[in-house]
């Protein structure tokens, strides 16, 4: 217990992980140099995030033999998604979008959580392992079994990546806070398409069966997503904010899932 209790600890103090969850005032608090290079352990606790899912998703399975129905699994991993990565991105939605009013922003949360609740209940239990080439076995374990542990393990990631590219576009501004301001210019291009490589090449391995017109139709809108929402965002904000990059992540993990209900 005391092991985990300094596990978690530890990662409370990463600089990529109070980027995603951390309030303001703590946020504010911290040495804005730490932020610098916060986008490589972004996209390391992004993998972490899809396969804490996974093994969320596998215990409640296995808890109460949810074989035939799923909705079991899908609203436990939704909820832990949402109250716990992704609590800070979720409740960003509506004063991203300039929505003054408490009831309008619930609203927009609200609906979000629903269509992640939804798609996790739409996936479709599949071993496509019959239908698509053979890896090697050293490296076969990236790839799961479970289709819908795949959209689980890439949902973050791609998410992660949103936030890469959209500083790509819209650089720091007036009221830009320290903290962003340090993570937009630690995180150049190079570093953003380099990053690229991660979730398109999963998308690419994960999706094989669903053939040339799957992927593309999944890859393509889920990248035109990244780069469009997070800008777009901080136009209607007025600049560029932590809370128009998280936003942006929230939108991205939605389209991508919604896209793999559709093709799965």
């Amino acid at each position: 217990m005391r092991s985990l209790l300094a596990l978690y600890k530890w990662l409370a103090d990463r600089p990529s992980y109070m980027f995603m969850t951390a309030g303001d005032e703590r946020l504010g608090a911290q040495k804005p140099g730490r932020f610098t290079y916060a986008w490589i352990g972004l996209m390391g606790l992004s993998v972490l995030t899809g396969l804490m899912l996974i093994g969320v998703w596998s215990v409640i399975w296995q808890v109460f033999r949810d074989w035939d129905r799923l909705s079991r699994p899908a609203g436990v991993t939704a909820i832990v998604l949402l109250f716990w990565p992704l609590r800070r991105a979720l409740v960003s939605i509506g004063p991203a979008l300039r929505f003054r009013d408490r009831a309008n922003r619930m609203a927009v949360v609200g609906a979000a959580a629903v269509l992640v609740g939804v798609g996790f209940m739409s996936l479709v239990e599949r071993y496509p392992s019959a239908y698509e080439y053979a890896m090697p076995d050293p490296i076969a374990w990236v790839r799961p079994e479970l289709s819908i542990f795949r959209v689980l393990l890439l949902m973050p990631v791609w998410g992660a990546w949103s936030m890469l590219i959209t500083v790509q576009f819209r650089r720091p501004d007036g009221i830009t806070d320290s903290a962003t301001r340090r993570f937009a210019r630690g995180c150049g291009p190079l570093a953003a398409a380099a990053c690229m490589v991660l979730p398109l090449s999963g998308t690419i391995v994960f999706f094989h069966y669903m053939g040339m017109e799957g992927q593309l139709v999944i890859t393509g809108a889920t990248i035109a997503t990244a780069i469009a929402s997070g800008p777009i965002l901080c136009r209607i904000g007025g600049g560029l904010t932590r809370g128009a990059l998280l936003a942006g992540n929230m939108i991205t993990q939605i389209i991508f899932l919604m896209l793999c209900t559709v093709w799965l």
